[in-house]
């Protein structure tokens, strides 16, 4: 039997502390490579080309080909995306997701078997079936999607009781805005492929395809946003004296023998829900250099400083150097407030630093 809770397990158990993560609407651009939507767009664009290169039906064989290979890169971007975003509510790493195999296959198959469910209605030459029958997909699409990207299965996708399950888990309400947003989406794709009707085949389906990109990958954010659990409320209380002695073994551990990146994030998340500041500030002065340089998550090292400062707000790292690196990474990355913030640390804890011109250069053009 089908539980929505048997495929999202490690998003079931929360982490307080969770990264900050961009909003839906901006996510395929800020935690995607920033060319895979034009990158798609371009290479729809030249399987026109192609088709129209090639002889006889080689060419159109050989577009189709590529063109549900590009779907496939596409959906697997997505469902990536979908799991990235619903982690982020739930304290998980995104590097610690594993997208299903062959997953944005299998959602090119969903797909492509939603279009020939339309084709069939609209060739019997019957609107209200046509509309009656792409209202139902939209209605059914999220909680489709939702299954095959956690699970894997197609099967378990076009399993009826698991869509009422995942209808069930995220709400009618948040239900409902999903559906309406793929509807917006397909809506939009009917608009432009109707303005560009005119024009050449291939700017036509470059336009398109750069729209149904970018639309995918935002609805399959805002979905993973959405069947993301709750974020639990912080306990007031103070810690027992059991978790107490954990904290103290597990800090004094990773200071001294260093640990897993994992093993860090469960301590940052502890010692800042139990607001000890003294130690706080001497994990992070040695986890956010490490996060830049030794496992290479520049952006989790911001995300993580963004957080440390709402609690320590005079933060500074040991040395100038490094100090630096972390603002230059949290400009990159789009913080222009925690910019500012560490710019203005930096300038407290190292008033005569060589590097001190190279900051003030940073905060005036912030």
């Amino acid at each position: 039997m089908f539980r929505f809770a048997d495929w999202q397990p490690g998003l079931l158990r929360l982490v307080p502390g969770a990264a900050l993560k961009p909003a839906w609407w901006v996510a395929p651009w800020r935690q995607l490579p920033k060319a895979l939507v034009p990158g798609l767009a371009l290479a729809a664009s030249g399987l026109t080309v192609l088709a129209h290169a090639l002889p006889g039906p080689l060419g159109l064989l050989a577009a189709t080909a590529l063109l549900l290979y590009l779907w496939a890169v596409l959906y697997h971007h997505a469902s990536w995306l979908l799991l990235a975003q619903s982690a982020s509510h739930a304290g998980v790493g995104v590097d610690e997701l594993a997208v299903p195999p062959l997953v944005g296959a299998r959602h090119v198959a969903l797909w492509v078997l939603v279009m020939l469910l339309l084709l069939t209605w609209q060739a019997g030459d019957k609107p209200l079936l046509l509309l009656a029958g792409g209202l139902f997909l939209c209605l059914l699409l999220p909680a489709a999607t939702l299954v095959l990207t956690q699970v894997g299965s197609l099967a378990d996708a076009l399993y009826p009781p698991a869509w009422t399950t995942a209808m069930k888990a995220v709400g009618r309400r948040h239900y409902l805005v999903l559906s309406g947003c793929l509807l917006g989406l397909a809506l939009g794709y009917l608009f432009l492929d109707l303005l560009f009707q005119h024009a050449s085949a291939w700017l036509r389906n470059g336009v398109v395809m750069a729209w149904w990109a970018y639309a995918v990958l935002a609805w399959f954010a805002l979905l993973g946003v959405t069947a993301a659990p709750p974020r639990p409320a912080l306990p007031r209380a103070a810690p027992s004296t059991a978790d107490a002695v954990a904290i103290d073994a597990r800090f004094g551990r990773l200071q001294r023998h260093g640990g897993s990146n994992l093993e860090h994030r469960l301590l940052f998340a502890a010692l800042l829900q139990n607001k000890d500041h003294d130690r706080l500030k001497k994990l992070a002065g040695r986890w956010l250099p490490a996060l830049m340089e030794g496992f290479h998550r520049p952006e989790e090292a911001v995300e993580r400083c963004d957080q440390l400062l709402s609690a320590v707000p005079d933060f500074s790292l040991e040395t100038p150097s490094a100090m630096l690196a972390l603002i230059k990474a949290s400009e990159k990355h789009g913080y222009p407030d925690l910019t500012a913030r560490l710019c203005h640390n930096f300038l407290h804890a190292f008033p005569v630093a060589p590097k001190r011109q190279t900051v003030e250069a940073i905060l005036s053009r912030l």
